[in-house]
């Protein structure tokens, strides 16, 4: 498993306020994985971009791991 540290914070939700943690997310080589949000993001930024691949869908993120093991942080920004 691969794991991305998706921090809280940046999310639109009551819980993201209340608890600023990062929160890990782990996808796995071969797979993609989607995030779905309330709103529509509107910037992603990925700390390692060569070892994995985002994807924005309307109001989802689709990440794909480009290599068996990395770590990284992802950032995701909504506009208010």
């Amino acid at each position: 498993m691969i794991p991305i540290f998706l921090l809280n914070a940046l999310l639109p939700s009551e819980a993201a306020f209340a608890s600023p943690a990062p929160v890990p997310l782990f996808v796995k080589s071969g797979f993609s994985s989607v995030l779905e949000f309330d709103a529509k993001p509107i910037r992603v930024v990925l700390g390692d971009a060569g070892s994995f691949q985002v994807e924005r869908l309307d109001k989802s993120l689709v990440i794909r791991p480009a290599v068996d093991e990395a770590t990284t942080n992802l950032f995701v920004y909504f506009a208010n």
